[in-house]
């Protein structure tokens, strides 16, 4: 009988995944060019959406004890939350981040097209946190 793992999977499945992802070298996956191509600049954005907001937010913590976090044309403000909130948009492009670079090191021996479209879909997932953290921003200041 097969027990419960972390999130729900399988204890069998969650050592398949380890196998996996252990028979994956990490340095062949950085010798793929494709891999530069996309890695590099969601890097840079992620780090950009978070110094952005770093440098625009710490400075309102004092002075502000909410921040508006969510707005929508037909209700106005609709969610507000403390400061430490509004860097979620930063958290979230963070994680797709390494989930993807996880997913491209499973699928780039199998399938390099694939691997390729995952990289480019974190490029264009990285702009879109970077807007709504802007926007963010703009709610606030």
């Amino acid at each position: 009988m097969l027990g419960k793992g972390v999130i729900g999977l399988s204890t069998f499945m969650i050592s398949k995944l380890r196998r996996a992802a252990g028979r994956i070298p990490f340095r062949s996956v950085w010798r793929v060019r494709s891999v530069h191509l996309w890695f590099w600049p969601s890097l840079l954005i992620v780090l950009g959406t978070t110094i952005l907001m770093t440098a625009r937010i710490l400075p309102l913590r004092k002075s502000q004890e909410t921040f508006v976090l969510h707005y929508s044309t037909a209700l106005g403000i609709d969610r507000v939350g403390p400061w430490f909130l509004t860097f979620a948009p930063a958290a979230a492009g963070l994680i797709v981040l390494v989930v993807n670079l996880f997913l491209v090191m499973t699928f780039i021996r199998r399938d390099r097209l694939l691997a390729s479209m995952v990289g480019a879909t974190t490029v264009v997932l990285e702009f879109g946190f970077l807007a709504a953290g802007i926007l963010i921003i703009l709610l606030n200041v």
